[in-house]
């Protein structure tokens, strides 16, 4: 993994992931900085799928490691149970943020 688990700021670690983001030779320099597309489940699923073909392996491997982390959350803070509707709520916290958010969001295991 780039980063590690141990806490820093959120400003430094979104100034990691976007010079990750924009050094990586392998995208556009904007691919990682649009916003994550999950109203639903599936339309997370769409998203990523796509993304997957626009962000370098190791970028989506960090960012699916992350959401894990956001989902494992939501879990532990029984914020949802059961796999529609934790599913959903991972969306609702991730519909709309960048790549590098949702990455910093998952370091931090932080969630709205």
């Amino acid at each position: 993994m780039f980063l590690t688990k141990i806490t820093f700021g959120k400003a430094a670690a979104a100034a990691c992931v976007g010079a990750v983001l924009w050094c990586s030779g392998c995208a556009k320099p904007d691919a990682g900085l649009r916003p994550v597309t999950a109203e639903t489940p599936e339309e997370f699923a769409a998203w990523k799928s796509e993304a997957a073909q626009k962000i370098p392996a190791t970028t989506m491997e960090e960012f699916e490691s992350c959401v894990n982390d956001i989902r494992m959350g939501i879990m532990q803070r029984r914020g949802a149970t059961g796999d529609g509707p934790i599913a959903q709520k991972l969306c609702d916290y991730i519909n709309g943020k960048t790549m590098g958010e949702v990455i910093v969001m998952g370091h931090n295991a932080t969630v709205a």
